[in-house]
């Protein structure tokens, strides 16, 4: 055998290895892409039964205060259960329309910046607000519901109880998230806001990217 056939075989050797390693890769990168998008399916479910709740919700609060429109109090808690029904919705659709922009198809920097999109709005919007509303919601919803059995306790008392249960529950939720991050929790709690899906889907992105680096 000549030197020259010697050398073609050697290329020849080098672009089988080549294409068998891409398609090592390809293959692999589909199989965890196919894993990110089953991950997913959960957070698609849960949004979507959160924008029928959501809208449940808007539908109760305003056949509620319009015909209380007259009473002050039952007037603002009907308002104030309206208002997270549609949080509730923006939220969820919000968070649908993210994740339905992920295509899988893209190189990996660009899922992990439309993902990175998604987990922002989870913890920095989503979870906050929930939190926040998460305290004191209750109050005007068990006033919508007494009301509408026919009980209406409003009066020096019910206000004062009101008022201080809407603020023992906004201190007992700041002093968590003070502790937690004064204590070196606030990464978890940053994950436990995004989302064990969202979570999931980030390191899968990382793991693709590492052995496409390999």
């Amino acid at each position: 055998m000549e030197l020259n056939d010697i050398r073609q075989a050697w290329k020849d050797l080098d672009h089988r290895l080549d294409q068998q390693h891409a398609e090592h890769l390809q293959l692999r990168r589909e199989i965890r892409l196919g894993a990110l998008q089953r991950g997913l399916r959960p957070l698609v479910w849960g949004q979507s039964l959160q924008l029928l709740i959501g809208a449940g919700l808007v539908t109760w609060a305003v056949s509620f205060w319009i015909p209380h429109r007259q009473v002050t109090h039952l007037l603002v808690s009907g308002i104030l259960m309206q208002a997270l029904g549609l949080f509730m919705v923006i939220s969820a659709t919000r968070v649908l329309a993210l994740v339905r922009r992920l295509d899988l198809g893209a190189p990996v920097a660009a899922i992990q910046r439309r993902l990175a999109d998604l987990r922002q709005w989870r913890v920095c919007v989503e979870a906050p607000i929930n939190a926040v509303v998460g305290s004191f919601i209750w109050i005007p919803a068990l006033i919508m519901s007494l009301a509408a059995h026919g009980l209406d306790p409003w009066g020096p008392g019910m206000v004062t109880w009101a008022w201080m249960s809407a603020l023992i529950g906004l201190g007992v939720m700041a002093m968590v998230v003070w502790l937690a991050r004064r204590h070196g929790f606030g990464a978890r709690l940053e994950a436990h806001a995004a989302g064990s899906s969202v979570q999931r889907a980030r390191q899968i992105l990382d793991e693709i990217e590492q052995f496409e680096r390999e």
